[in-house]
């Protein structure tokens, strides 16, 4: 829940007796936080969003396609939602909310983001950006019709925004993973889609990878004062999704479907996030451990070394697993 508010000023950006309740899932890259946000998707009370605080650049500057097939701007869900919202796709100030959010969506922006009094330059651009959130975010419930909307951003910066302001109910799943795992599946390539076709995702340095689950994690804990708090282990969720998922919806308060590790995914329409999101059909909740036993000792023994105090704090294993 919303820890604080911010300065109104002369803009009314929020309405208190109407907060939009976002299931945000935290954590670092390749956790599994995209099939989370699809299963948490799949009942009639939750809308599947992927990584929204990507909208304005991926979306609308780059025009990336929705997880429906569509490019963004031709997506037929995601014109009514932006003409609720702003009009029109054609009306949306995308540079104006750019430049906000490259002022207070960072890192290096936490401190401010924690603290109950702000510079009044960052209150001001806060309040701002988080007047079009809420813009946004309503009008993604108008157009749905579907009360609760999961944002699998990861970042906690954005999550802090949210929970920034009055409009916001903002409850929190911070999805943890196996470092090495996380660490091997950046060493992968795989294909992305753009306006332009087909591209291959980045790869990471393994060293790369180890710093961005540690500080992605740990700054994922700085969440748990200002919403409702929620963490789960990936391996636990593959594991049996019933058993995690029932846990999820007891402590945050929101409804899940129980379905196994079998599951049915409908055309959705997630921004940004992982390719499988483009994915549709019957598909099988299962673990990825290639990494076990295809990822390079050396690579092991660093990703290890560098995230070992968190791994234990987790409940794993600094050994590799037996298969």
């Amino acid at each position: 829940m919303a820890a604080e508010t911010t300065n109104k000023g002369t803009r009314e950006d929020t309405r208190t007796d109407e907060r939009v309740t976002v299931i945000f899932i935290s954590g670092s890259g390749r956790s599994g936080t995209t099939i989370l946000d699809r299963v948490l998707g799949l009942t009639p009370q939750t809308f599947s969003g992927g990584e929204m605080r990507f909208v304005w650049e991926r979306n609308l500057i780059e025009n990336r396609p929705c997880s429906c097939g569509v490019l963004f701007r031709s997506c037929e869900h995601w014109n009514a939602v932006m003409d609720e919202a702003f009009g029109g796709m054609e009306n949306v100030p995308t540079e104006e909310i750019r430049a906000l959010q490259r002022k207070v969506d960072r890192y290096r922006c936490l401190h401010w983001l924690i603290q109950p009094v702000r510079p009044p330059s960052f209150t001001r651009a806060l309040h701002d950006y988080s007047h079009y959130l809420a813009r946004f975010y309503r009008a993604i419930q108008t157009v749905t019709g579907r009360p609760l909307i999961v944002d699998s951003s990861k970042d906690p910066p954005q999550a802090l925004i949210l929970a920034s302001s009055p409009a916001f109910d903002v409850r929190v799943i911070h999805l943890v993973r196996d470092s090495r795992a996380t660490a091997f599946s950046w060493l992968r390539r795989k294909e992305s889609r753009m306006a332009s076709g087909p591209m291959l995702m980045q790869i990471r340095p393994v060293t790369t990878s180890a710093r961005r689950w540690w500080y992605h994690n740990l700054t994922s804990e700085l969440l748990r004062p200002k919403a409702a708090y929620y963490r789960m282990k990936y391996e636990d969720l593959v594991a049996d999704p019933d058993a995690v998922l029932a846990g999820v919806a007891s402590v945050l308060d929101i409804p899940v479907i129980s379905n196994g590790r079998e599951v049915n995914l409908p055309v959705q329409h997630l921004t940004t996030g992982n390719p499988i999101r483009f994915e549709s059909g019957p598909a099988t909740i299962k673990a990825d451990n290639e990494w076990a036993t295809k990822m390079s000792a050396k690579d092991f023994a660093v990703v290890t070394g560098m995230t070992a105090p968190l791994l234990l704090r987790y409940g794993y294993r600094l050994t590799r697993p037996q298969q």
